[in-house]
């Protein structure tokens, strides 16, 4: 399991979208580890997220491998407070 964590801009009062997708490196997707993808939402005062990502343990032996965790396409959507209707 990994973290994402949110720093700066206005966290209290935006929610914030970020994409993630799994990359192969030296380990691969299928026999190393399960590929992964999707979008972590970080909710008003959030500022940490986690990705959940399967290893593949085998029993052969291996050097020790690394595949990516690629986050792109971060926006920001502002909450806005609730009319009242008096």
């Amino acid at each position: 399991m990994r973290g994402a964590c949110r720093q700066g801009g206005d966290i209290a009062s935006t929610t914030t979208y970020v994409d993630y997708r799994t990359e192969d490196g030296t380990a691969n997707a299928g026999s190393d580890f399960v590929f992964a993808s999707g979008t972590l939402i970080f909710q008003p005062g959030e500022t940490q997220r986690h990705i959940d990502i399967s290893i593949i343990d085998d029993d052969v032996f291996e050097e020790d491998e690394h595949f990516f965790v690629n986050l792109n396409n971060a926006r920001n959507e502002r909450e806005t407070p609730e009319a009242s209707g008096d």
